[in-house]
Order: C-alpha cells, then sequence, then structure tokens
C-alpha cells in the first residue's frame, strides 16, 4: 500500500493538505456495522448515559461569555492532571488541534523538521502544509528504540507513548533527542496523546524549555466528544508564539465543553479505568502472539491499547487488512504509519469484544 508524500513540492504549502489516514477510516462503515473493531487506539466512551449523569445540568456559566476565564478553569485541573506547573499548560482542540497549533508556532517555509518513522500521519502532513521539509529517522518495530543518528534540523519530533508500536520512548532516546534540541537552539516536540496510560512517564518536570507536549483527553479518558487537548511547554517565549497561534483559530476554548470536562474528567475514575483495562490487555496480547506461526511477529508494548503486528516478509498489509474485514475484523495497514509489512491493532473496546476480536484476527493471519 504505497502512501505518497502529502507534499509534492517541499517548501511550497498546500491549501488542503490530504490526511490518507482519515480518508481510509472514512471510508470504512459506521462503527456500529463492524463486528470486530480494533481500529480504536483509545479508550472507548464510557457508557453515554453515565456521562451524562455524571455532567448534570450545566449552569449558565457553561453558555457565558467568559473568555480568559473559561481558559483558565479547564487549564488548572488540566497542569495538575499532568503534573505541570499551571503556567506551562494551554489547552488546544483535542490532540490534533494541540499538534497544529504547535506547528504553527514552532514553524516556517523552509525549516527542517526530523521526525521518527514510522509516524503518525499529521506528524509529517502538517508541517509539509506549512512549507517544512521533513526529513525520517528510524524507530524500532519490535520495542520503540530510536535506530539512527538524529539529523541536524530546525525542530524535532517524536511521539511518547509510540503510534503505531505502542511503545514508550526510551529514556535515553529521550534524553538524546533533548540534546539535540539544545545543540541546535530548537524544539523538541512530543506528540503524546497516549501519556497518561503512563503511571511513570519519564518526563523531567517542570519541563525544560527545549520540550513542547501536546496530547488531549480523548485517548486515555474516553472523551473524544469534549475535544479538550493541550500544549505544554516551559519556554516562556515559546508561550507567547503559542498564544499567537491560538488567537488565529480559536481565542478560547468552549465553555461548554470544560464544564463538562471539570465535572467529569478529573476525579480520577476514568484514568483508574484506563490503565485497569489496558493491564487487563497484557494476557490478550501475549496469546495472541503465541499463537501466530512463524514469520509473525507481535511485541506486545507495556501500557497503552494499541499495538504492532509485525506479518511476514512480503506480505501486503493492505491485503492483509481486506482480509480480516471479510471475516468481520478492522484493523489499521501500516503502511499508513510508514510501517508497510504491519497491522496496527486498537484495543480499547469493551475486554470481551477484544479477546473475539483477536481469536478471528488470529484465525486469519494463520491462514495468508
Amino acid at each position: 500500500m504505497a502512501l505518497p508524500n502529502s507534499n509534492k513540492f517541499p517548501g511550497i504549502p498546500l491549501p488542503v493538505p490530504p490526511v490518507h489516514y482519515f480518508a481510509w477510516l472514512r471510508r470504512l462503515p459506521p462503527a456500529a456495522q463492524r463486528r470486530h473493531d480494533l481500529l480504536l487506539s483509545g479508550m472507548g466512551p464510557e457508557d453515554a448515559a453515565v456521562l451524562a449523569e455524571r455532567a448534570g445540568a450545566l449552569g449558565p456559566e457553561a453558555f457565558a461569555d467568559l473568555a480568559w476565564q473559561a481558559r483558565d478553569r479547564i487549564e488548572q485541573p488540566l497542569a495538575e492532571l499532568l503534573r505541570l506547573p499551571r503556567a506551562q499548560v494551554r489547552c488546544a482542540s483535542a490532540a490534533t488541534g494541540a499538534l497544529y497549533l504547535a506547528f504553527r508556532a514552532l514553524l516556517a517555509p523552509g525549516m527542517r523538521v526530523a521526525l521518527e518513522e514510522p509516524a503518525y500521519e499529521p506528524l509529517w502532513v502538517v508541517p509539509e502544509s506549512l512549507g517544512a521539509q521533513v526529513v525520517f529517522y528510524r524507530r524500532s518495530l519490535a520495542d520503540g528504540r530510536v535506530l539512527d543518528p538524529l539529523p541536524d534540523a530546525d525542530l524535532y519530533v517524536a511521539s511518547h507513548t509510540h503510534n503505531p508500536t505502542g511503545f514508550p520512548l526510551a529514556p535515553a532516546d529521550l534524553e538524546a533527542l533533548c540534546a539535540a534540541a539544545r545543540r541546535r537552539k530548537c524544539k523538541l516536540l512530543l506528540a503524546a496523546a497516549y501519556l497518561l496510560f503512563l503511571e511513570e512517564d519519564g518526563l523531567p518536570r517542570p519541563l525544560p524549555p527545549e520540550l513542547v507536549l501536546t496530547g488531549s483527553l480523548t485517548k486515555t479518558l474516553g472523551l473524544s466528544p469534549l475535544r479538550l487537548g493541550f500544549v505544554a511547554c516551559g519556554d516562556p517565549g515559546f508561550a507567547e508564539a503559542l498564544q499567537q497561534a491560538y488567537e488565529l483559530v480559536e481565542i478560547y476554548p468552549p465553555t461548554a465543553a470544560s464544564e463538562i470536562a471539570l465535572r467529569v474528567a478529573f476525579d480520577g475514575s476514568l484514568l483508574r479505568r484506563a490503565r485497569a483495562h489496558a493491564a487487563a490487555l497484557q494476557p490478550l496480547w501475549r496469546r495472541c502472539a503465541a499463537a501466530l506461526p512463524r514469520g509473525f511477529a507481535f511485541d506486545p508494548p507495556p501500557a497503552g491499547v494499541h499495538a504492532l503486528i509485525r506479518l511476514p516478509a512480503g506480505t501486503d498489509d493492505a491485503a492483509a487488512c481486506a482480509a480480516a474485514q471479510r471475516h468481520g475484523v478492522y484493523v489499521v495497514p501500516g503502511s499508513l504509519f510508514r510501517a508497510p509489512g504491519s497491522i496496527r491493532i486498537g484495543c480499547g473496546r469493551p475486554l470481551a469484544e477484544v479477546a473475539a476480536a483477536l481469536d478471528v484476527l488470529t484465525a486469519v493471519l494463520r491462514q495468508l
């Protein structure tokens, strides 16, 4: 499955860059029609009725023009959840909005971005759309470690935990990336949508000036409808550039979503649910790995709910996904992450559903 670069003309921004991953997802049947759904790389939403009851009736503050006060109300608990100083945290419109804001504040046309490979597609599409040149360094499919010497760049980008393999960034690799950013007098952007799955995330606190962190409440807490993300950084100068980017697209967060989040997101219950679910996946993943025949490789990551299965050499990942779909199983082709010959599984659905889906997937893969 060939995945072309989103920008055929490096240095020239495109008005609307395509994201092939999202286009592929849009072509799939609705979630309710997917019998065995292994697409969800974060937690599924808690029962909607339960969340609605916990949210309660919203008061007038949810609909008032609170402007900056709305941001203050949501950023304080966000900072506490991330164990960061309040001054280092800014809210954003989900993880995708956070990435765009960070890239917009960090990049100018012609700058050089060093990005991990494999990678989540917006991590190279957005910089290219802003006129940057993207070069790649490899991360291991087996454990997420950085394999290549880091190239010179004006911005370094990595994910923690890694998408698509699910592995956290090793402490030595994090330090090497931070050191490269310090040496080049630039930033390391750490895409951390899955960060809260890690009880010990290995990040320095407070964040050093070279480190920019993005993420959201979606993947771990299952609160996708609220679209609440964050950008964090220890550099006051970057905070001002980020504020200018923020004012171009958002100005201040949606007050109703912020008020709902204040009622349901920060008491610890959703975070405990997510980590318990991830822990319960480990034996299911080990059983799946043990059942795969020779030629396959499945190294389950230590946390989170998504992982990568490597197919036998020469196997077309798009064809493997199509074969799985014929049996009602939906997984993501690794080519969409620049990891051809692999498939990504997302196990955020209820455990019984995940176990059944993994059993069917294993049977399909054994027949390839």
